[in-house]
C-alpha cells in the first residue's frame, strides 16, 4: 500500500502511477486484500472499482499501468494480452540453499506446498443439523466427484490426495 508509482517496483520499466483494479468492497478478493495484505487498511490510490472479475481483467487490459486481482478460477478465462505475476514471500525459503527471493505463480502445486503466499481456505458451514440440501451439497463437495470439480477449476482439493508430477525438461 505504500508504493504508488511503478518506479518503486524492482524490475518495472513503467514510470506511471500504479492503477489497482479490484472488485467492490463486498467481494471476497477485495476483503482478502484489505484484511490479509493491507492489515485492515482501506485499499487506496488509483483504484478502478470493478463489478465483476471479468471487469477487472478488462480494466487491466485497457490500462497498461494497472494490476488486477481476481480469484484463481478466473485465470483460465484470462485474455492472452494479460499475464499472471509471479510473487514471493520474503520470509519464505524452500530450503536452506536458496539465497534469493523465489517467485511463484498461483499454480495448484505451489499453493499446496505453500510456496505461493496468497491463498485462503474455503469453509462450508451448515446451519441446520440433519438431512437437507445443505448437507447434501457439503457431502458432494467433499466426495471424489466434487473434488474433481474443484481441481478442474484450478483450486486445491481438501479431501483428495494431491499428486504432484515433475516433468523432466531438457
Amino acid at each position: 500500500g505504500s508504493t504508488e508509482r511503478w518506479t518503486g517496483v524492482k524490475g518495472s520499466n513503467l514510470s506511471s502511477a500504479i492503477v489497482i483494479a479490484v472488485g467492490d468492497p463486498n467481494s471476497g478478493v477485495h476483503e482478502y486484500l484489505k484484511d490479509r495484505i493491507l492489515n485492515g487498511a482501506v485499499i487506496k490510490g488509483n483504484v478502478v472499482p470493478c463489478t465483476t472479475s471479468s471487469d477487472v481483467m478488462t480494466a487491466v487490459k485497457e490500462h497498461p499501468n494497472a494490476i488486477g486481482f481476481v480469484s484463481l478460477a478466473w485465470l483460465a478465462h484470462m485474455p492472452e494480452q494479460l499475464r499472471v505475476l509471479e510473487i514471493g514471500d520474503p520470509a519464505y525459503r524452500r530450503d536452506s540453499t536458496v539465497t534469493e527471493l523465489e517467485y511463484f505463480t498461483p499454480h495448484q502445486a505451489h499453493i499446496y506446498r505453500k510456496y505461493y503466499p496468497l491463498s485462503r481456505t474455503i469453509y462450508l458451514y451448515a446451519l441446520n443439523i440433519g438431512k437437507g440440501p445443505g448437507l447434501g451439497f457439503m457431502s458432494f463437495a467433499a466426495s471424489s466427484d466434487g473434488q474433481k470439480i474443484i481441481v478442474s477449476n484450478g483450486l486445491v482439493p481438501a479431501t483428495m490426495p494431491v499428486r504432484l508430477v515433475q516433468l523432466n525438461t531438457p
